[in-house]
């Protein structure tokens, strides 16, 4: 057998055919793809490192008030809910009968229409729960039980506009809402709406003079009016806020007193369109009223007054604060933050008792109204149990 030499350049036989630069190339390119592809891989990973983080930050901001809000709200529900709309009772068939509306002519009447107060907001909403509901008391029940989440709400709202954290507000909020004295008449009687509608509007007007809104505040403050009568006092009250918080910004006592006025002279407004609709009405003055709400003067009258409200505005408020306090076991700082709430307090608490003292007809709910100011004072307790200082403006 014969062996033949093969032919290495022979045509027919075929063999693969690179360049070295070539080569070079196809791995250089790739080269830049995998660094460009890790760089690309790097900046997507900081940046969803920084969008958790974010999202984070948001979560701890925002979850523990809300969580706190969805507590507060169905502990609330729970105790108050099964006693809520159980039938009508004294005024109650007085607000119900008189107050269904089936014309224009009926609303007009809601303004002027009378049985010896003037509240046309607390008329309305009772039309409104007699068009809904008929005759059915659970319904009207259900709007008070609204209008005291409402009033924890607008609370909440005022506290965050005092500088305080929204967590620490609606827990400020919850205490003022579970106040034994106040609350629990407010909710329960059909009647005790007037207290619930007289917060949420004195509210809003507080905390839309802070946030210095003050043609919504007037309008607050009115309807405030037209649901209660010691809202006749907020002017006075927010002018007094308006002066001590004002004090910082201001060195000159005129450009203080300018500031005060351009706040708050659309709540005075209020009061003198207040008065001149109820002059329109046969509505109770301190000089018709019934032996019941005629105003006394004797001293023994009102000191008993004074003691008994303190109790029922304040005695709650104060025992939370005493317990929160021992847990912790510290001292409160007296901080300027905490010396202006007090004060602020103070001016809310003395203001909405300036009528009611005289009335000697006591009821719990004159003290709802009041219990605003040991919650607006108390309100730096959560805040000491976990051993930090609130920064208030």
């Amino acid at each position: 057998m014969s062996a033949h030499p093969v032919n290495r350049r022979d045509p027919s036989v075929q063999r693969p055919t690179t360049r070295r630069g070539g080569d070079d190339g196809v791995a250089a390119r790739s080269g830049h793809r995998n660094r460009d592809s890790r760089r690309s891989n790097a900046n997507t990973s900081a940046v969803l490192v920084s969008e958790e983080r974010a999202g984070h930050a948001i979560l701890s901001r925002v979850k523990p008030s809300l969580l706190a809000a969805a507590v507060l709200v169905a502990f609330l529900i729970a105790i108050y809910g099964p006693g809520i709309g159980k039938g009508f009772v004294k005024d109650d068939v007085v607000w119900v009968g008189n107050n269904h509306v089936t014309s224009w002519a009926d609303v007009r009447a809601l303004l002027v229409r009378t049985d010896g107060f003037y509240r046309p907001l607390v008329a309305a909403t009772f039309a409104i729960d007699r068009a809904i509901y008929g005759v059915e008391p659970f319904g009207f029940g259900v709007t008070n039980l609204i209008l005291l989440l409402l009033g924890a709400a607008a609370l909440t709202y005022l506290g965050t506009t005092l500088g305080l954290r929204a967590t620490t507000a609606v827990i400020g909020a919850g205490v003022w809402a579970l106040n034994f004295h106040a609350v629990n008449m407010a909710v329960l009687w059909l009647s005790g709406r007037t207290a619930l509608c007289v917060v949420i509007a004195a509210l809003l007007a507080a905390a839309l003079v802070v946030t210095r809104q003050p043609i919504a505040a007037g309008v607050a403050a009115l309807l405030a009016m037209l649901a209660k009568e010691e809202a006749v006092m907020l002017p006075v009250i927010l002018s007094g806020w308006a002066w001590f918080l004002a004090r910082a910004d201001y060195q000159r006592e005129r450009g203080r007193l300018g500031d005060v006025s351009r706040l708050t002279w659309p709540t005075w407004s209020a009061v003198a369109l207040y008065l001149a609709l109820r002059a329109q009405t046969t509505a109770m003055t301190p000089m018709t009223a019934t032996a019941s709400y005629r105003f006394v003067l004797a001293p023994g009258a009102l000191v008993a007054n004074a003691l008994e409200y303190l109790d029922r505005a304040c005695t709650f408020s104060v025992i939370v604060v005493i317990v929160a306090h021992l847990i912790a076991w510290r001292r409160p700082a007296m901080t300027a933050g905490v010396r202006r709430m007090l004060i602020l307090g103070a001016i809310w608490f003395v203001g909405t008792f300036a009528l009611t003292i005289f009335v000697p007809n006591r009821s719990s709910l004159y003290a709802l109204l009041p219990s605003i100011a040991p919650r607006i004072s108390m309100r730096l307790t959560p805040a000491v149990m976990a051993g930090r200082r609130q920064a208030i403006r």
